[in-house]
């Protein structure tokens, strides 16, 4: 991209920060590759970057020198890290941001709307920006430099992330994907990168790396620096970088500190402000900057011990106001008053104007697929027509509309379609692209209109709460549970198997075809039943299975790619046969498949010849049963079911403890929580350091007592017959015989 060649040391050779001494201590064989790469980045940060941003937040090597270090406060323990590891969080300190960098070539791509890296048309930011160019360009470089990262990381700097032991293997995807996502929502780490992976002889967890590359860029913050997101709060204002500083000032340069016992770190900022609405703006970057710490702490609990983080979960706000005082106050709508009183019959008159709402939506969503498909149209597309479909489901009591719209990414519902009032249609993510088409939705409120205009968008009818403090001492509150589901089952009427489910032992075979009277216990042990899953590539078929096969050269993929034309059969396989070879696949030359089915057992029932192979998809199931009446249900057995954060709550003596998350324990599967909200007064429920979460001993007893009043409500209040309560009671005294110290009697 640059031609220049830069054989001086780079200053992370010459004063290296701390990962970097970690493995010069190691002399780790990534060293070499390190310092060519610091010295090419270093000229680039250092002198392209500012031709482009000359007034604005430095992205020089001093700041990915600061980002190494605070990687390296915010690491518990170093020396549990693998080289390859800290290799990658060095890669992506010092190329998060080189899409900040842009040629002289690039800019003219841009203004003429022919970058490919980009469906942002420039005229729009000319205009938004008043027609002043430069800071166009500078915005439109901003929005998009994360994105460029990955792709510079990509064409021109691949050569540097072979892993020298083992060439075959590099990272440069894993580096490329952590830089792109350090400006995106905090779930695109989770969709794009591994936590488990190997490399070479080094297993190594990108995902992590990707979390610590956000939380060590938010704490580059001081005199010399602004941090994105404090930018797009600040942006409203149009203030530059020089203007905004002389009104906020960040005197302390360690920002990451240790807590008095060394065992926790937490983030602290010291300063001084003049502005009153600049500093409503920073606090509003000190919530956000909560928020990340809060899903740190919360995916990295799930990780093995070495990737855990350990950080307060709320900064120390240390900023002195000037000539002014920040009160404590917020301002508290109710939510249902004021969607009564913006979206009520009085404002909108006829309810049917819901479904108004919900086809304009749809309309808007088609047009303008159309409209990208046509512009992005090449010789022999063809362009999908825009369709709408309403349908009436009398017995279900529902309206659906499908669409085969844009639809909505999840940065698009958090933003947009979850923030009433908001509308994506008005935000620079639509309207910087300058469509022809003008959507009908313009004022963020739709789908509240539908919601409140229709009663409700999904019906919770058959929800029931549990007062937990019939059940537990000095523990009060609510378990949400819906009840819709039949729980009870019989034979494997439960069982989500696929086509024509066949039982197979060593003495005999034959279709189920009563399958609620099949005894279950043939087919389970140790309540596990397996079962497994083979598609017939019939005569029928074999000829596009061929056509896919020649290209793809997979077979998993080519099955997939017929779809639902396949027929599919299920075999249950009796209990007493030992499976000791279970591949995925099996071929004629194959005499059985699973050591006991013969291969002409499937050509019988229609696969083709003895020439297709014969995919295996293995599957199994938990449940508890009863001999002689055959009824069952699904359970998750010995495991945690998580229970999304957003719906669980543990007040202790009624302050949140906002790390806890419910895991219920044995879980019956259709028995399924929705909802959690509990308060502690028990002076035995101790939180953790961090007050954010309990200690483990406390919270595996918490666990435990709500899984059992669950199964105890359950017997207690569901209509069972006399069998269905006595199998209850038996899964009752099989998995929750014991108490502890939070449950009552409930025996």
């Amino acid at each position: 991209m640059y031609n220049s060649v830069h054989n001086d040391k780079s200053k992370l050779e010459l004063d290296p920060p701390k990962l970097i001494q970690f493995l010069e201590g190691r002399k780790s064989e990534f060293l070499p590759n390190i310092y060519m790469l610091s010295r090419e980045i270093e000229f680039v940060l250092s002198n392209e970057i500012p031709k482009t941003f000359p007034k604005y937040t430095l992205h020089d090597i001093n700041h990915s020198i600061r980002i190494m270090e605070n990687m390296y406060e915010l690491i518990c323990d170093i020396e549990l890290h693998n080289d390859l590891d800290i290799t990658i969080l060095i890669y992506s300190a010092l190329l998060h941001d080189i899409g900040m960098s842009v040629t002289d070539e690039e800019k003219v791509q841009i203004k003429s709307n022919k970058y490919l890296h980009s469906d942002i048309v420039f005229d729009a930011l000319l205009e938004k920006m008043d027609g002043n160019e430069i800071e166009a360009m500078q915005e439109y470089i901003r929005k998009i430099h994360a994105k460029r990262s990955a792709v510079l990381i990509k064409n021109e700097y691949s050569h540097y992330f072979s892993i020298p032991s083992y060439p075959s293997s590099n990272i440069v995807d894993e580096v490329a994907t952590i830089c792109k996502a350090h400006t995106e929502d905090i779930s695109y780490l989770k969709q794009n990168l591994k936590s488990d992976d190997e490399k070479g002889k080094y297993k190594i967890n990108p995902y992590f790396c990707g979390i610590l590359l956000r939380l060590a860029d938010i704490c580059d913050f001081n005199s010399q620096r602004t941090p994105r997101k404090l930018y797009e709060l600040i942006n409203p204002e149009n203030k530059s970088d020089e203007e905004w500083r002389s009104h906020f000032i960040i005197e302390n340069s360690q920002i990451i500190k240790k807590d008095s016992t060394g065992t926790q770190n937490y983030i602290a900022f010291f300063g001084r402000c003049d502005d009153a609405k600049i500093h409503r703006n920073v606090l509003g970057y000190f919530n956000w900057v909560n928020s990340e710490i809060y899903s740190a702490n919360l995916i990295t609990s799930t990780m093995l011990d070495r990737y855990k983080l350990n950080i307060r979960s709320e900064i120390e706000n240390n900023i002195e106001p000037i000539g002014y005082s920040i009160p404590n106050l917020k301002l508290d709508l109710n939510f249902n008053a004021i969607t009564k009183l913006l979206m009520g019959e009085n404002v909108y008159g006829n309810r049917l104007h819901g479904f108004r709402e919900l086809i304009q939506n749809a309309i808007d969503a088609t047009k303008v697929r159309e409209e990208i498909e046509t512009k992005n149209k090449q010789y022999g597309d063809s362009i999908e027509k825009p369709l709408i479909k309403v349908i009436l489901n009398k017995n279900n009591d529902q309206i659906i509309i499908k669409d085969n719209g844009t639809g909505m990414t999840l940065d698009v519902i958090k933003n947009y379609f979850l923030n009433i009032g908001v509308s994506f249609y008005k935000s620079d993510d639509f309207l910087l692209k300058r469509y022809e088409y003008s959507p009908i939705g313009n004022y963020g409120i739709g789908f509240l209109k539908s919601n409140n205009l229709l009663h409700n968008v999904s019906k919770d009818d058959d929800e029931v709460v549990i007062d937990v403090s019939k059940y537990l001492v000095g523990i009060e509150g609510t378990i949400t549970i819906d009840v819709r589901k039949q729980f009870m089952h019989k034979g494997i009427s439960n069982i989500n198997y696929k086509g024509k489910p066949y039982y197979i032992s060593n003495s005999e075979s034959f279709e189920i075809v009563d399958y609620n009277n099949f005894d279950v216990s043939k087919i389970c042990v140790d309540n596990k039943v397996r079962f497994y899953k083979i598609p017939i590539i019939d005569r029928k078929n074999s000829d596009e299975y061929d056509k896919f096969y020649e290209v793809l050269q997979d077979v998993e993929a080519s099955i997939d790619k017929i779809g639902d034309e396949l027929k599919w059969v299920t075999i249950f396989l009796d209990k007493s046969v030992d499976v000791k070879e279970n591949r995925k696949s099996y071929y004629p030359s194959d005499d059985k498949v699973l050591d006991i089915v013969p291969i002409s057992f499937f050509v019988e029932l229609g696969h083709y010849d003895y020439y297709y192979p014969i995919r295996i998809y293995s599957d199994s199931i938990d449940i508890f049963y009863d001999e002689k009446s055959l009824i069952n249900f699904v359970i998750q057995q010995s495991t945690y079911r998580s229970l999304a954060t957003y719906n669980s709550q543990l007040y202790i003596r009624n302050v949140l403890c906002s790390g806890f998350n419910l895991k219920l324990m044995n879980t019956i599967t259709d028995l399924e929580v929705t909802r959690v909200k509990i308060n502690a007064i028990n002076r035995s429920i101790i939180p953790d350091v961090s007050r954010n979460n309990l200690v483990q001993s406390t919270e595996s007893q918490l666990q435990y007592a709500l899984s059992k009043v669950i199964i105890t409500w359950a017997l207690e209040n569901l209509t069972l017959d006399l069998t269905e309560r006595e199998l209850l009671m038996k899964y009752k005294m099989s998995f929750f015989k014991e108490d502890n110290i939070f449950l009552k009697n409930l025996d």
